[in-house]
């Protein structure tokens, strides 16, 4: 069985050539700015006939909503509540909200006309798992890519405050815990 053993060999060098070569193709498209978003599950853009991305306004508006919302100070809860009750339906045209909608839709750079690629890759060319880019390879920062929804500003503005919120909900946790064990 050498010989199996020499072309699977061959095989695979080919598979991680064409693998490499797709990599490349893809990051040179980053680099110049090309690239495809999917806008199938998201929330205020659509194409319009030539594929290019347009905004749908009446959705853009729940997202500037929503984002105005939470920089207000308003709660998840509050939020689900009010998109609920004004009948707003999800991008999955759900009556129900979920934290989670909410979030992704919070945590979204590219409402802000701007797009970070590669935030997640395959470790390697055999492997069907993305995993998180973490300084792993170059993201790359296309800036104007389409048209904005929310400014940099408000956007950056909503990352504080979830973050802020992150760290107390942790630093709240972290006391409760020290709590219990202390009074034993």
């Amino acid at each position: 069985g050498n010989k199996t053993c020499v072309l699977s060999g061959m095989a695979e060098e080919e598979a991680r050539n064409v693998s490499e070569n797709v990599k490349w193709n893809v990051k040179k498209q980053f680099k110049e700015g090309k690239f495809y978003m999917v806008t199938k599950r998201f929330m205020g853009y659509g194409r319009d006939s030539d594929g290019n991305l347009i905004i749908v306004e009446e959705e853009a508006k729940i997202v500037r909503k929503i984002f105005e919302m939470y920089t207000e100070g308003r709660t998840m809860p509050e939020i689900m509540h009010w998109l609920e009750s004004h009948h707003i339906k999800t991008i999955l045209g759900k009556d129900k909200w979920y934290k989670n909608a909410v979030m992704q839709i919070l945590k979204n750079e590219k409402y802000t006309g701007n797009a970070i690629l590669q935030k997640t890759l395959r470790p390697s060319f055999k492997s069907k798992k993305y995993i998180k880019n973490d300084r792993i390879l170059p993201k790359y920062l296309v800036e104007n890519s389409h048209p904005a929804i929310v400014s940099q500003e408000l956007f950056d503005k909503a990352q504080e405050i979830r973050l802020a919120r992150i760290n107390k909900y942790l630093a709240d946790e972290n006391k409760t815990l020290k709590e219990k064990f202390s009074a034993r």
